[in-house]
């Protein structure tokens, strides 16, 4: 996959993740999707591949991250959005 070229998948499931978000941190993940969408290596994403996991992910805060399944060219659909320290937990 050319990671340069990532885009999310704005399908049903993803808008559903997207409804869930609270309101203190919608801010922060609308503006991590627009710049994942015109630059998704733009460093302060920090646009990564989880080791041993079928999942990329961006930060949109620093503890806030978006966890995305890769579509098998180059979009992305996004399965959970949440707290890092929860995520780790799940691992």
């Amino acid at each position: 996959m050319d990671l340069s070229k990532a885009k999310i998948d704005f399908n049903d499931d993803t808008r559903a993740v997207l409804k869930s978000v609270d309101g203190s941190s919608r801010g922060r993940v609308k503006k991590a999707l627009e710049q994942f969408s015109s630059n998704p290596l733009y460093p302060a994403l920090r646009f990564e591949k989880l080791t041993n996991k079928p999942l990329y992910t961006i930060r949109a805060s620093y503890n806030l991250r978006i966890y995305m399944v890769h579509n098998g060219d180059n979009t992305m659909t996004i399965v959970e959005i949440s707290n890092h320290d929860v995520s780790k937990r799940r691992s």
